[in-house]
């Protein structure tokens, strides 16, 4: 919920106005949904500090790329494998997602998952074929 103030000093006293993500959405829709930039790299990777599944559905169907890589996570689904948000997750891997896809913070989805202790999600991501990735101090050894 993002709230948004105004005071008049000489006068009427402030009102708020509240909006939801999913209206800021909304009212996002026809901006590019794939532009990267910023500290998430992207919508659908900030997306998950919502929480919100019709935030993701709206994202999907006006184009967001599932499997745009960049940001502090690497992809959505690996920033969404942090979030605690399992229809978020399915939703993500019905769409397309790579669970293996590779980079950023914890290097893999199914590391995050299990790094903030989401054995829900690390289960999703199995049964979804994600792979182990290998330990740091294994590959750093064989450069």
């Amino acid at each position: 919920m993002l709230i948004v103030e105004v005071s008049n000093p000489s006068g009427p006293p402030k009102f708020s106005l509240r909006l939801s993500f999913l209206l800021i959405v909304q009212l996002l829709i026809g901006a590019d949904m794939n532009a990267k930039g910023g500290h998430y790299g992207s919508v659908l990777q900030a997306a998950p500090s919502s929480g919100s599944e019709p935030i993701f559905q709206l994202l999907i169907a006006n184009d967001a790329t599932v499997n745009l890589q960049g940001g502090y996570f690497g992809s959505a689904i690996q920033a969404t494998a942090c979030c605690k948000s399992e229809p978020i997750v399915e939703l993500l891997i019905a769409n397309g997602a790579n669970v293996n896809a590779r980079g950023a913070r914890y290097d893999s989805a199914l590391r995050a998952a299990l790094a903030e202790g989401n054995e829900i999600i690390a289960g999703l991501l199995r049964t979804s074929d994600a792979e182990e990735p290998p330990n740091q101090n294994e590959t750093e050894g064989q450069a």
